[in-house]
């Protein structure tokens, strides 16, 4: 399950470690159960000026929960005064924040799903002075991808030529025309479906962590996995990041979500002591078959005619991009030779070529 997002006013003095079994007063839920125990960095004063600091033990910044973290950082700014105390701020962080307790008397719990990296006008209950801030986060690895739907539109031609004629002539006959038609057809044919694309997974936490990435293609009812995955198993150190590519052919186009599960091996901190790695979210895309990727093959074609063939003229008929006749002729006369028949019979043979 996941914890309803928003603005939660909660009894008492909540840490990131225990936010999650805190009474809430007023908010989106009637609990934060689904938020469970969390890192916590916390600025245990009043804010009245623009803060940086990374996830550090220094003064007033505290590690309350988790490992000490130099990989990454919270800022507080735009902070609003009333009578020298901060009453309002902004906030932003390197790594997904998924919640920030803002303390006066009681606190405001400002629960972020999914996370998010920053968020402005925060305060606490009745805008009263703040007493401390403090960011809940866990660790995981962060992951998002691409999807690209491709396919080919094939021209296919055809070409025909219409049926010989019959006729009866005789020796001295003058000269006849036979007509016949040439017939091109253009066919379209889609082909070579293939879904392909990125993954990118990073690492913002202080772990060496050790991961797969697994793909699936997910079709309506129907899911596909990709067996081409280029990351492998792979070491990630604190504040890296890989990018593999994958690729699956399909056996016709059809739209769907590609969904790519980062499972993480092992996580090191580079430190001392152990720490709670948090599984990844998946990493979704979309995608959709438009336009062809290409055309292969002519979308035009110019229609000619020889005759004979080799070594005769060439006519040219004329283009087509689509079902088209062209008619044409020919001129045929017997020969007047009397030795070129046999048994009174007189045939020749010639090719046409269109």
């Amino acid at each position: 399950m996941a914890v309803t997002p928003g603005l939660y006013e909660v009894e008492g003095n909540p840490n990131c470690g225990n936010l999650y079994q805190a009474t809430v007063v007023s908010g989106p839920d009637t609990d934060l159960l689904d938020l469970g125990p969390l890192y916590g960095f916390k600025y245990n004063t009043n804010p009245t000026a623009d803060v940086t600091h990374p996830l550090t033990n220094d003064g007033v910044w505290e590690v309350t929960s988790g490992p000490q973290d130099p990989y990454n950082s919270v800022s507080i700014f735009n902070v609003v005064l009333s009578e020298s105390q901060g009453v309002q701020f902004d906030w932003s962080a390197t790594l997904g924040i998924d919640a920030v307790i803002v303390k006066a008397q009681d606190a405001n719990a400002y629960v972020y799903y999914p996370e998010e990296f920053g968020d402005a006008g925060l305060m606490a209950p009745d805008g009263k002075s703040i007493s401390h801030i403090e960011f809940c986060y866990d660790y995981e690895l962060f992951a998002e991808k691409t999807a690209d739907a491709s396919y080919n539109l094939y021209y296919d031609w055809t070409i025909t030529k219409g049926e010989d004629g019959e006729y009866w002539k005789f020796i001295g006959d003058p000269a006849w025309s036979h007509d016949y038609d040439i017939i091109v057809d253009r066919t379209e044919r889609e082909d070579d479906f293939a879904v392909s694309g990125v993954i990118t997974v990073k690492n913002p936490t202080p772990f060496n962590v050790t991961f797969e990435v697994s793909d699936v293609l997910e079709i309506g009812e129907v899911e596909v996995p990709v067996t081409t995955v280029t990351c492998g198993t792979y070491l990630l150190g604190p504040a890296e990041q890989t990018t593999c590519s994958y690729s699956v052919d399909l056996d016709a186009k059809a739209n769907g979500k590609n969904v790519a599960t980062v499972n993480y091996l092992t996580a090191e901190y580079v430190g001392e002591g152990d720490y709670v790695f948090k599984p990844a979210e998946d990493a979704e895309a979309l995608f959709y078959f438009g336009d062809p990727k290409a055309y292969i093959g002519p979308s035009t074609v110019n229609v000619t005619d020889t005759f004979p063939y080799p070594g005769g003229t060439t006519e040219a008929l004329g283009s087509a991009s689509e079902y088209t006749n062209f008619d044409n002729d020919q001129t045929f006369e017997c020969s007047s030779n009397p030795d070129d028949y046999t048994n009174g019979s007189y045939s020749y043979t010639k090719v046409n070529r269109a």
